[in-house]
């Protein structure tokens, strides 16, 4: 991966991510839903001072959803 912002073009970077999400109906037009992720990205610089910067980030979301 060399596109992500940021990040040097050089350097070898590894990203992945895992998420997911579900909806519930509470009744007609009317649901909730949940939103989790999490995305870690790793540079491979071959210097041993930056290794510590590398941390992933979690994100998530619940929503209550009203459709008229």
């Amino acid at each position: 991966v060399s596109d992500i912002d940021g990040v040097d073009p050089n350097v070898d970077v590894v990203a992945w991510e895992i998420s997911g999400s579900m909806s519930y109906a509470l009744a007609d037009g009317v649901s909730v839903a949940a939103e989790l992720g999490y995305l870690d990205v790793e540079e491979d610089d071959n210097n041993p001072a930056t290794d510590d910067y590398d941390e992933g980030t979690f994100g998530g979301v619940v929503s209550l959803n009203l459709t008229f």
